[in-house]
């Protein structure tokens, strides 16, 4: 057993990814991560199929989601001058774990909803 998040939304891409990007982001949130230097073994952020938007990927037991979105904005996205822009709502397994986070031009706010 574990803790798991569920997602709904998407940020969009200020241009769809190329052929050659959406290979290099689906090789890299294919592989396993060594979570010594990234944020989980996992990265469950992928493209969605036509390459216009940044998805979850629907798997269990993802909870450094904050973390996997800096890292992607930071090494891939912004390298390759695309800037997200969405909401994505989540909600943990406790009910009071959940919330919004907001990109607009990679910048992020995460706004905690409490009951």
């Amino acid at each position: 057993m574990g803790y798991s998040t569920a997602f709904e939304g998407q940020f969009n891409f200020s241009r769809s990814l190329t052929e050659t990007e959406r290979n290099i982001l689906k090789e890299f949130t294919d592989k396993t991560h060594d979570v010594a230097i990234m944020p989980s073994t996992w990265c469950q952020w992928v493209s969605n199929e036509n390459g216009t938007a940044l998805v979850w990927d629907g798997g269990e037991k993802f909870n450094t989601y904050i973390e996997w979105l800096h890292y992607l904005i930071k090494n891939y996205f912004e390298q390759w001058g695309i800037k997200l822009d969405g909401e994505v709502n989540w909600y943990g397994d406790e009910s009071a774990d959940k919330g919004i986070i907001t990109i607009k031009d990679n910048y992020m706010t995460i706004k905690a909803l409490y009951k």
